[in-house]
């Protein structure tokens, strides 16, 4: 009930058009698929690793409710240029370095 009435007022008033549906989906299955994997005490290597946390470390959500919040929409041509993946999946990855480090101190 909470997250549908997030989901609302992130959405409300914007295009349909608009991106975060899938961001919000691929967010909870990575959260699934980790909480998934430790219950079954399966130890991931790096590569599989840094798929799982992409997906589950809540950035893409966040470029979304950036927009929101914003008032603004990213343009869909520019939202999907080669530069602004790159600096999105710079941004991810620097997240999940800061969470792998603080998770290990």
């Amino acid at each position: 009930m909470a997250f549908a009435d997030c989901r609302h007022r992130e959405t409300h008033g914007i295009s349909q058009k608009w991106r975060a549906v899938a961001d919000w989906a691929e967010y909870l299955e990575g959260n699934l698929s980790e909480e998934a994997d430790g219950r079954a005490g399966i130890r991931l290597d790096t590569e599989q690793h840094t798929h799982n946390a992409r997906r589950s470390v809540g950035a893409r959500p966040c470029f979304g409710l950036a927009e929101r919040v914003g008032h603004f929409e990213i343009r869909p041509l520019i939202w999907r240029s080669t530069y602004i993946e790159s600096l999105r999946q710079r941004t991810i990855d620097s997240a999940i370095l800061i969470n792998d480090f603080c998770a290990r101190l």
